[in-house]
């Protein structure tokens, strides 16, 4: 091997051993994004595994000046909204887009699944009503319009909103007592 093909190997293997620390810094948390949009495991995994390959595949368009999480984010949304399109010619929209919007404007790239913030979570869904988390979870399921998820809680739209918004709000501030460490819920 004469010293140009050497040189190139070693860029090559460079660019490869670049792209599988970025990757290994940001995995958990984008695999967590992907699982949050994608309530199937089995897709959410056949997506995780897509997007890997994309961004290898797309690697030597990345500027390493921006931030890799935030790229492979980007990537990995648009292979969930493919993903969604598909599944909605089946009859299958599982969320709308709304709730994909609510985990964007929500999602922390350095939180995990099983972080401070996600226990949090956890521990204030399990504080508030059965009927509260429930419709909560029917309003962003996308499965129904809006409309009829209201009345199927024997609600007006106008009175569904206001609680899930109330809801939301109680949420939040729940979250951000326990992530300061308080306990007065």
């Amino acid at each position: 091997m004469d010293h140009q093909q050497h040189f190139e190997t070693s860029g090559a293997d460079d660019r490869t051993r670049q792209f599988l620390q970025l990757l290994g810094q940001h995995e958990q948390a984008l695999v967590s994004y992907i699982f949050l949009l994608v309530p199937s495991w089995s897709d959410a995994e056949d997506i995780a595994q897509e997007v890997r390959v994309r961004l290898w595949d797309q690697f030597d368009e990345y500027d390493p000046d921006r931030d890799f999480g935030a790229w492979s984010r980007t990537i990995a949304r648009y292979l969930v909204m493919a993903w969604r399109k598909k599944e909605s010619r089946r009859g299958l929209v599982v969320m709308s887009p709304e709730f994909l919007d609510a985990i964007e404007s929500h999602f922390d790239p350095m939180v995990t699944s099983r972080s401070d913030r996600g226990r949090a979570l956890e521990y204030c869904l399990d504080r508030i009503s059965e009927a509260s988390r429930k419709l909560l979870l029917d309003w962003y399921a996308g499965t129904q319009k809006v409309r009829e998820v209201a009345a199927s809680h024997g609600k007006s739209y106008d009175a569904a909103r206001k609680a899930v918004l109330r809801t939301r709000k109680a949420l939040a501030k729940c979250v951000a007592r326990q992530l300061e460490g308080g306990s007065g819920q």
